[in-house]
């Protein structure tokens, strides 16, 4: 799982083939469609949907998904709402 502060240009740099591989450090990531379509709670409420992108190493073998900084691993709240609730 790759956390991408910018996740359009991650996602335009896994296209290209430009993106490298964080497992082997050697390969580079090819697109290798999309994790499952899921909801994170932000602040104030809302929901965003968020189906992250998936690529595939060339070199290795491995998947990662590209998914936004903001979002927590394996969490349906945002990292705003976790801040949020950890201050009160």
């Amino acid at each position: 799982m790759l956390l991408c502060t910018d996740l359009d240009a991650a996602s335009a740099a896994l296209a290209a083939g430009t993106l490298g591989c964080p497992s082997c450090q050697a390969g580079r990531l090819r697109r290798h469609g999309c994790g499952r379509e899921r909801e994170i709670r932000v602040p104030g409420g809302e929901r965003e949907t968020v189906r992250p992108p998936r690529g595939l190493c060339r070199s290795c073998g491995a998947t990662h998904q590209l998914v936004p900084a903001w979002t927590v691993p394996r969490r349906k709240d945002g990292a705003g709402v976790i801040a949020r609730a950890a201050v009160a």
